[in-house]
């Protein structure tokens, strides 16, 4: 039996730590329904609500000012336009997968080469923009623990000297990067080697990272009642949140996020009004930009194709759809997350009410029932999407059409149909781009994707056991009460789902990997030298030296050559042979290796096929 490698290990800590964090919310909560989270949500003030959208619009703002600061500091000229659209994009997806530094990076990557920017130059503007964050999520809060105590050391004197040491030296950190920054001095930073900025742009970093975090954190704070808390308290309560919920690489912060939040803003704010207000905050600052950011990717992707086919517009758009795929594939995550948790809730008692005058109670049953189910199939479907899988779009197009009448049938959810029509209609319309065929399911493809699932499945069989714990049912345990007779449809079924992924997780990271030789034999030789001769690039010439292992497109008119190293494939330069079959033949490559439990690492690899290692999912370093 192969023991797991220590990415998975971690990435289990990881799913351990948010169940764990559920759990904790879960206690923090227990004395209240969720009729009183939902009359929580319905006392927040309309002018709440606008001023949230207000501040959510001012910190997506700010951060577009980031990338052009970053744009003009490595002397290119691009319209605000096209800052704020990769901005945009590339925060959106950051906040809502996690992993900033690789799936910010990755939309970036993509973005600005569309725009005709180098490699080198977009790196440095990833690095940029990345140094910007950190510098003031770091400065803020140094600055305010050390003026007051915030969180839990508020409470504990003992550890207030340890707070104020801790913002000190985080404080010195930040000035000694401006002392750098002075000096012309360079750094390295997440992997990247960081040119500091003059020390008018270093401020001008500092200014835009501390404001946007406390636009940011103004989101929250609209949306919770009216109390006499410290607004040094909250912010400095608020942005250690988020640097933990970061630090967890959990997508969104689930969980460590919320339970962050719920401890240290106890004294102020009961429960039942912090996770309603963290609800609507969930709403408005993740998902909603995320749904606008798909409409535009819409768009951006409809006006490459109505353009007329010149070189520099081809380009253009094969850089923009090296992450589209990945776009899509996180609004059919969500889309399931969606339809998941509002049939784990009671519908508003108006709609039901309404429904039932119209259709027997049967059939609101079944709908929420078949809803559920809908959504944990877009879980498992959203990464085939992302591997651009014919049958994974044709699967993924009907079940949201389905999931849009259900969201109806079940309780008039119209804002929720809405919500999958925003994610059908950019899916439709990029059809032509989905046309692969392979198995549907390589669990082992991308453990975040499995873990992310695991994460969304428990916390909506939670939320269903909540919603429901006022029934009879209150003393027994989550698996004793779903599984009883009388227990609603939708615990039913997620509650087995769950313990299928579970086990199928725990089976695919304790597996026997599978050992595929690639021993070349004669007639492989034949078709290498065969490929080598055809080919335009000097480096293909090294596949000859007889140390190599060679992986074959089906014509056998295109390869990849590589060494094996422990568990590691390294790929010397781009496959080599017909360039209309290195997309499909990457995939099938890393799949393959995906499949021998190894990682693929292409050394050398050129500007040319740039899009495609982003579509690949490849974390780009620069060596």
């Amino acid at each position: 039996m192969g023991f797991p490698d220590r990415k998975k290990i971690v990435q289990t800590i990881v799913l351990i730590i948010t169940v764990f964090a559920l759990y904790l919310i879960h206690r923090e909560v227990s004395q209240y329904s969720f009729l009183d989270i939902r009359a929580a949500i319905a006392d927040i003030p309309i002018y709440r609500f606008v001023m949230a959208f207000i501040f959510t619009g001012i910190y997506y703002a700010l951060l577009t000012l980031n990338d052009g600061l970053a744009v003009r500091y490595i002397g290119k000229s691009l319209s605000w336009a096209r800052t704020a659209f990769a901005s945009f994009v590339s925060n959106t997806l950051s906040l809502n997968l996690g992993m900033s530094l690789l799936t910010g990076g990755s939309s970036r990557y993509s973005i600005y080469g569309s725009y005709g920017l180098k490699i080198s130059e977009i790196t440095k503007i990833v690095a940029f923009c990345n140094f910007t964050i950190t510098i003031g999520s770091v400065g803020l809060l140094g600055l305010l623990l050390l003026l007051k105590p915030v969180g839990i050391l508020a409470r504990m004197p003992v550890l207030q000297v340890w707070g104020k040491i801790i913002g000190f030296i985080l404080l010195f950190f930040v000035t000694s990067a401006g002392l750098l920054s002075r000096s012309g001095k360079s750094l390295r930073f997440f992997g990247h080697e960081v040119s500091l900025p003059p020390l008018k742009c270093f401020f001008a970093q500092l200014s835009i990272s501390v404001t946007s975090l406390f636009c940011a954190s103004m989101v929250l704070f609209s949306l919770l009642p009216s109390s006499n808390i410290p607004i040094h308290h909250y912010v400095g309560c608020y942005v250690i949140s988020v640097l933990l919920a970061s630090l967890s690489q959990i997508p969104g912060g689930v969980g460590v996020l919320d339970l962050t939040i719920l401890i240290t803003l106890f004294p102020w704010y009961s429960p039942s009004d912090l996770v309603g207000s963290l609800i609507i905050y969930r709403i408005i600052y993740y998902l909603f930009p995320l749904c606008l950011s798909v409409i535009l990717l819409g768009w951006h992707q409809f006006s490459l194709l109505s353009q007329n086919t010149k070189d520099a517009t081809a380009r253009a758009g094969k850089e923009f759809l090296a992450i589209y795929p990945q776009i899509m594939s996180v609004g059919v995550f969500l889309a399931g997350a969606v339809l998941l948790f509002s049939s784990a809730t009671p519908g508003l008692p108006q709609r039901l009410s309404l429904l039932n005058k119209l259709l027997p109670p049967y059939v609101l049953e079944l709908s929420n029932f078949l809803g559920s189910l809908a959504g944990i199939v877009l879980l498992l479907l959203a990464q085939g999407i992302r591997r651009r899988l014919r049958i994974a779009w044709l699967l993924t197009t009907i079940l949201f059409g389905f999931g849009i009448i259900l969201s109806l049938l079940k309780g008039l959810d119209y804002e929720e149909a809405l919500i999958i029509t925003i994610f059908l209609l950019p899916l439709v319309a990029a059809r032509k781009h989905f046309d692969r065929n392979s198995k549907l399911l390589y669990p082992d493809l991308s453990l975040n994707w499995n873990i992310s699932t695991a994460i969304v499945l428990i916390s909506a069989t939670w939320l269903g056991y909540f919603s429901y714990k006022h029934s009879e049912f209150t003393r027994q345990s989550i698996l004793g009460f779903a599984l009883s007779g009388e227990a609603p449809w939708f615990l039913k079924a997620s509650v087995s789902l769950s313990i299928l992924v579970v086990v199928t997780s725990l089976w695919q990271l304790f597996r026997t990997r599978s050992n595929f030789a690639f021993i070349p034999s004669e007639d492989d030789m034949v078709d290498v030298r065969n490929i080598v001769q055809s080919s335009i690039q000097s480096s293909a010439f090294l596949a000859l030296l007889g140390d190599k292992s060679f992986f074959f497109s089906p014509s056998r008119k295109s390869m990849i050559f590589f060494a094996q190293e422990l568990s590691y494939w390294f790929v010397m330069g781009d496959p080599v042979g017909d360039p209309e079959e290195f997309q499909d033949l990457a995939w099938s490559f890393r799949e393959q290796a995906a499949l021998s439990g190894t990682k693929v690492i292409y050394y050398e690899a050129t500007e040319d096929e740039l899009p495609l290692y982003i579509e690949l999912g490849y974390v780009l370093v620069k060596i």
